[in-house]
């Protein structure tokens, strides 16, 4: 009985101090509907993020555009607390971004927010269409 009692006490200390696990629910939204909400849609390589106060900006070199006016780079703040939520950016990665802000504010990519990488960037260049290049360009 004694044995019993202390493997349950352990057990309950165990998982009382185990961090919580934090799961992820993303609706991402298709490609058409993610367009029509965002205020920017580019690809672009992502070649650093700095952090300036509270926030975190990245700084992309624009490859293509399909909304909005982009030059050749163009500086997004970027959700970048670890979490288990998409968009996951790294220095160095290639991406297609629905940002969304603006009109005074800052244009960021959200948690959650649709995006592509990797072997998406296919078939996201398709569900997108032509799309142009950066201005200046």
């Amino acid at each position: 009985m004694r044995t019993l009692v202390a493997s349950l006490v352990a057990l309950i200390l165990t998982a009382a101090s185990a961090p919580a696990a934090r799961a992820c629910s993303c609706a991402v939204a298709a490609p058409a509907d993610a367009m029509r909400a965002a205020t920017l849609v580019f690809e672009g390589t992502l070649e650093d993020i700095r952090q300036a106060g509270d926030r975190h900006i990245g700084r992309f070199r624009v490859h293509r555009v399909w909304k909005g006016t982009l030059g050749a780079r163009v500086e997004v703040d970027v959700f970048a607390q670890p979490s288990m939520c998409p968009p996951h950016l790294e220095a160095g990665g290639r991406y297609i971004l629905y940002v969304s802000g603006g009109g005074g504010e800052p244009h960021r990519v959200t948690q959650c927010a649709r995006y592509a990488a990797g072997e998406r960037l296919a078939s996201e260049r398709r569900a997108l269409g032509r799309g142009r290049a950066p201005t200046g360009s």
